[in-house]
């Protein structure tokens, strides 16, 4: 993946990168905020705010304009055209709306996660979300209801076929602290 590719350059490859990246974002886009991106451009996008978050160490207001922007996309793009990576490119949004402190907009998000992944029965998908709540809840300090997450997470991933033991979840709970490898 390009990010993990960018991870292991020093930091001015890293911004040369991500202003190639705007750069071809900014070729295709004429007006920005009524665009419907495709999935190459969203891709792009995410790329851009990880590059942003590792750049900074956080996510600012710039990164925040350009996960708005994502989000805009992934409500408006087509139903049930390539889903999985709309799944996927939620759950990240997911995590950067909690790191920049919008945990107001993550409740919606659930749901609609939710929803396609029990249209399209995407499993797999669902561990993750209910990793990412479980993470949460563990940031949170709310430990019990990280625990109640780490078990539906272990249901969907047993529905897999994947054996996941408690203590390997509770690894998976500690793991967060960027939240940056569930975002992959």
């Amino acid at each position: 993946m390009f990010v993990e590719a960018l991870s292991l350059m020093d930091k001015d490859k890293y911004f040369e990168a991500k202003l190639e990246l705007e750069e071809a974002l900014s070729i295709t886009v004429k007006n920005i905020n009524e665009y419907v991106f495709t999935m190459n451009e969203m891709r792009i996008i995410n790329s851009i705010i990880l590059c942003d978050w590792h750049l900074k160490g956080k996510i600012d207001s710039v990164g925040t304009d350009y996960i708005n922007l994502l989000m805009n996309s992934i409500w408006h793009f087509p139903e049930g055209k390539e889903y999985n990576k709309i799944i996927s490119l939620y759950l990240n949004v997911i995590v950067y709306y909690y790191e920049c402190g919008h945990k107001d907009k993550i409740g919606d998000m659930y749901q609609s996660v939710m929803n396609i992944c029990e249209k399209y029965s995407c499993y797999d998908y669902l561990g993750k979300l209910w990793t990412i709540k479980a993470n949460i809840c563990y940031l949170e300090e709310d430990f019990d209801k990280a625990e109640q997450f780490v078990q539906k997470a272990i249901t969907f991933y047993e529905l897999l076929g994947e054996k996941i033991n408690l203590e390997k979840s509770i690894e998976l709970l500690q793991v967060i602290n960027h939240n940056k490898s569930l975002v992959s």
